[in-house]
């Protein structure tokens, strides 16, 4: 006996796969350069090295009004390390000078000219979720992310410019 398979059967897993092959393409770009591993101390410490680089940290997070930072408290002489998230959506944090809140980009974010793309798997939509509902507690993480230097020339990043600043493009661990 012949079997024969649906033509709407075959369609959807093509569509299937393609969709796979795009989304393993699409990582495969964003992790084309590998991420430098540091610690938030050596970044705020030695920025300049760090700068437009793709760096994984980890560390606490804290994220309230006017504040979202991934802080290190072995790092008592900083203040932290702005953190935003890349991709089409702002972090939900309110701070004072140039941020409305959890809306969304019309475009990839790009900080001085370096667009960041966001990955949104599951470990990113845990932590995500966290941030916007649990401001009480301080989340352990570890980040993949752009890193800009606040400059002496110019403002920083984040409430009244007073940071540096790591553009999330990955959650790693929460």
């Amino acid at each position: 006996m012949t079997t024969f398979r649906s033509r709407s059967n075959f369609s959807d897993r093509k569509r299937r796969g393609l969709i796979g092959a795009a989304v393993l393409s699409f990582a495969a770009t964003v992790f084309a350069e590998e991420p430098v591993r540091v610690s938030q101390c050596e970044l705020e410490a030695h920025p300049a090295p760090y700068t437009h680089k793709l760096v994984e940290v980890s560390g606490t997070v804290v994220h309230q009004f006017e504040a979202f930072v991934i802080e290190d408290p072995a790092c008592k002489a900083f203040a932290g390390i702005w953190l935003e998230y890349g991709g089409m959506t702002t972090s939900p944090i309110v701070f004072c000078c140039c941020q409305v809140a959890g809306k969304r980009r019309s475009h990839i974010a790009a900080f001085e000219g370096e667009e960041v793309p966001l990955i949104k798997d599951p470990a990113f939509k845990a932590f995500d979720r966290l941030v916007r509902h649990d401001q009480a507690n301080p989340i352990q993480a570890t980040l993949v992310g752009r890193f800009f230097a606040a400059s002496e020339a110019d403002r920083g990043y984040g409430h009244f410019g007073m940071f540096s600043l790591l553009v999330i493009q990955q959650v790693i661990r929460r």
